[in-house]
């Protein structure tokens, strides 16, 4: 008997166990398999049962055409684009013809046929020559196919979002220009970061007097590791130095890495400095860019200190000289703080008035040294001089700008291949907000965890009443 009251107190404790892990941890620290299908269609039209698009990873999306009499078709060609809705035209699009393929090769559902026609469209095979679709795009489809009597039949033209299979997504998706993309639970750093991305927006269209005419996606991953599929190649040295917390990848597309609200608003403001800074012909240099970026994003405490030791120690940067990312990791911070300081510079001494002049004069093609001239009568190095003497920096003689660049290798990203061969060059700039310090991904590490048993509380508490009860009412129903 005694034996026999140990085994059920074993019992007891392990049915605790089992109900109060899943509480406490709230299934969101690691990521799980779901379903990855991003769009299906039913009966789109005569001959075809069904059009599904599915993506595992972000590495391959797959696009799958079912037809009713397979045998009567000879052929069928996917037409996709991806489209750029801040110039109302396409970033890329390309072609790909379909290969038959037994329906028990798929890895999702249950088919009525036997055969389908599928396309795989490589979006990240991790090579320098890979073509590169990131997560979030909105992308355009159509299917053609041809039958035995040479008709050609084509689909209506559909749009999906492309999105990471691993996680089940949920979009906020207020009436705003932000569509915020997570998985997990809905936290309170989830809705901070969608109130934030709404703010800058908001914030910057002020000061540049800018409207963003279209809703941008915000991807938000919860850490560097479970977005690892989702980033492209980059050079060893930069990747194994740097820690990438945001990314703004084309017009309308950003990610963020990390719970730091203030990542994601220098990366919404990098779309809004796209749109509204950069001509035809011209782009912004990486000052103006990554300046006021950082001016925008809300917490500066560390471009403060960076800019005081800049000052102090006569570690200063000649102006015309940071117009791309620094060719070393160590300079990533450097540039960031002084194009932030000369920004500020011109937006709080000189006026918004001002700044938002230098801003369309640029949009409308001037070149930077026009664009400086005509608003501040400075060119950039006689504007470096200006803020060198506003923080009373040791006089020097500027001699003439050496030819060497500072703009970081990486590796070329192909744009996708347009019917034809004719080329279409996408936009994908990436902008990545970085810290050189190596500590940084243990204090974020850290910093995830707090905030994770923060939100989880209630959770937690839930699980611990739910423990005692049980053991309480299964006590009672077993005692003697």
């Amino acid at each position: 008997m005694h034996y026999f009251k140990n085994f059920k107190k074993i019992i007891i404790f392990l049915f605790i166990i089992l109900i109060f892990i899943p509480l406490s941890l709230n299934a969101e620290s690691e990521p799980y398999p779901v379903s990855s299908n991003m769009h299906s269609v039913d009966n789109p039209i005569e001959l075809v049962d069904l059009l599904q698009v599915h993506s595992a990873d972000p590495r391959l999306i797959t696009f799958t055409l079912f037809l009713s009499n397979l045998e009567q078709i000879t052929s069928a060609t996917l037409f996709y684009t991806l489209p750029n809705p801040a110039e109302n035209q396409v970033d890329s699009m390309s072609d790909q013809d379909g290969i038959i393929q037994p329906t028990s090769q798929l890895s999702w559902g249950d088919f009525d046929s036997d055969y389908a026609y599928v396309v795989n469209v490589d979006t990240n095979k991790g090579t320098a020559d890979s073509t590169f679709i990131p997560v979030g795009s909105l992308i355009t489809y159509y299917w053609e196919f041809v039958d035995s009597n040479n008709f050609t039949y084509q689909t209506p033209s559909y749009e999906f979002v492309f999105l990471d299979g691993q996680y089940r997504w949920e979009v906020i998706n207020n009436p705003s220009n932000v569509q915020l993309y997570y998985y997990g639970n809905r936290n309170t750093l989830v809705n901070k970061s969608y109130i934030e991305a709404t703010k800058v927006i908001d914030d910057i269209a002020s000061l540049i007097d800018f409207n963003l005419g279209f809703p941008i996606r915000i991807i938000y991953y919860r850490s560097n590791t479970d977005a690892k599929f989702a980033v492209p190649p980059a050079s060893s040295n930069y990747s194994n130095n740097t820690v990438t917390e945001g990314v703004r990848y084309k017009t309308d597309v950003v990610h963020t890495y990390t719970q730091r609200h203030q990542v994601l608003r220098h990366e919404v403001a990098h779309v809004i400095t796209k749109i509204a800074g950069e001509g035809i012909f011209t782009s912004l240099p990486f000052w103006v860019d990554e300046g006021l970026a950082v001016y925008m994003s809300g917490d500066n405490a560390m471009y403060d200190r960076i800019e005081s030791d800049i000052i102090q120690n006569e570690r200063a940067f000649r102006v015309s000289s940071i117009q791309g990312k620094p060719g070393t990791p160590e300079m990533v911070d450097l540039f960031y703080a002084q194009s932030y300081s000369l920004t500020k510079y011109l937006i709080d001494e000189n006026g918004i008035d001002k700044y938002r002049d230098f801003f369309s004069k640029l949009k409308a093609d001037l070149g930077i040294e026009e664009a400086l001239f005509s608003v501040y009568g400075l060119n950039q190095d006689t504007l470096y001089l200006d803020w060198r003497e506003f923080h009373n920096m040791l006089p020097i003689q500027l001699d003439k700008l050496s030819t060497t660049t500072n703009k970081l290798e990486l590796p070329d990203i192909v744009p996708l291949a347009t019917p034809k061969r004719l080329k279409a060059q996408p936009a994908t700039k990436i902008n990545q907000n970085v810290s050189t310090q190596q500590n940084n991904t243990l204090d974020q590490r850290k910093s995830s965890v707090f905030s994770i048993m923060r939100d989880n509380i209630l959770f937690i508490l839930a699980g611990f009443i739910m423990s005692f009860t049980m053991y309480k009412l299964i006590r009672y129903l077993w005692k003697d």
